[in-house]
């Protein structure tokens, strides 16, 4: 497999500062209440979810990172190992590249490794019209995916210099297609988050979930930002490396126009305390992917180890505000600061 712009998002995101630096989740302004007396047993916490007809242990998921490259290969291989071991759910980096160079495909196919977990695909809204919806349903089946992530990213494409920002007409092709195929269709964001008014368009469409991937996390602008070789493109994209809306909002704006569809929190995700207050605000499911970026270069075990951690953190944030499982926690008021 050939060095792609793959592994170079890969080493900018290991080298350089890829998160927002002006703005964060939004989920540092609510608290859940603490409980001195909670009343419950932390070692019979149950942590467990159901998700697109698959029984989770946390409601945790690595959502897209990379592959196409043997770089890329490596990595999928170890989160899929620790999603396998830990019961989590696992998205997929673009899958466009397997189009042009179908010898990619097995950097994406992780179904060895992880013969139970919900898995799924991923490609941009754009695809379905450039490939066609065969071509697209194809990229699910070959790796024995759950599923497909379908991304909407338009300041991401607008900021690459041979990006696509073509997005007329995609909302027909996109509701054709969740219409025929016989898999769960994610929506998803892929940093910049979702407003209301975006879900509004989403609302009558036949999509199994929604990714609302805000901002506080990894920026694909600031990503662009150190791709580009020339200055007069760095100006062109500074004023936007801080764009996009807060996760904590935009998920609250998407629970808003969906009230019973399945939502994921991603976007700066990086602490089980942060995925606790997601849950309590709405969410189904929490994603995040960056903090596993450097284990995953090693080895599953570092993974395991990482997300452990953070699935402790969880596990403490539950207890200490008195809820014994999930369906408790989305019930639990948070009180917003200032």
């Amino acid at each position: 497999m050939q060095k792609t712009r793959k592994d170079e998002y890969i080493r900018i995101a290991l080298e350089e500062t890829v998160e927002y630096t002006e703005k964060t989740n939004g989920f540092e302004r609510y608290e859940l209440e603490y409980l001195a007396f909670p009343d419950i047993d932390f070692d019979k916490l149950d942590t467990k979810v159901m998700f697109a007809g698959k029984e989770l242990k946390i409601p945790f998921m690595i959502t897209a990172l990379t592959g196409g490259t043997e770089k890329g290969e490596k990595i999928n291989k170890n989160l899929a190992k620790a999603c396998e071991r830990l019961g989590i759910a696992m998205g997929l980096g673009s899958q466009r590249i397997v189009f042009d160079h179908p010898e990619t495909l097995r950097s994406f196919y992780v179904r060895h490794e992880a013969p139970h977990v919900f898995l799924f695909g991923n490609l941009g809204i754009h695809h379905l019209k450039e490939f066609g919806p065969e071509k697209c349903k194809k990229v699910v089946s070959d790796i024995e995916a759950d599923g497909l992530a379908i991304y909407l990213n338009p300041i991401h494409e607008v900021s690459q210099e041979k990006g696509n920002p073509e997005y007329s007409g995609l909302k027909n092709i996109l509701e054709e297609f969740c219409n025929e195929v016989p898999f769960p269709v994610i929506i998803k964001e892929t940093g910049n988050g979702l407003s209301e008014k975006t879900a509004i368009k989403l609302k009558d469409i036949k999509i199994s979930a929604i990714d609302i991937a805000g901002a506080g996390g990894t920026s694909c602008v600031i990503m662009e930002y150190y791709l580009a070789k020339c200055s007069s493109r760095k100006k062109i994209l500074k004023p936007f490396l801080n764009q996009g809306i807060p996760a904590a909002e935009s998920l609250l704006a998407v629970r808003k126009v969906f009230p019973h569809i399945p939502l994921i929190a991603s976007g700066g995700i990086r602490s089980g305390l942060d995925c606790a207050k997601a849950i309590a605000l709405g969410a189904d499911l929490v994603g995040m992917a960056l903090p596993l970026l450097k284990p995953a270069l090693i080895s599953s075990e570092h993974v395991e180890e990482k997300l452990i951690e953070i699935i402790e953190q969880f596990k403490i944030a539950m207890f200490t505000a008195g809820v014994k499982n999930i369906e408790e926690l989305r019930k639990i008021p948070l009180q917003k600061r200032g």
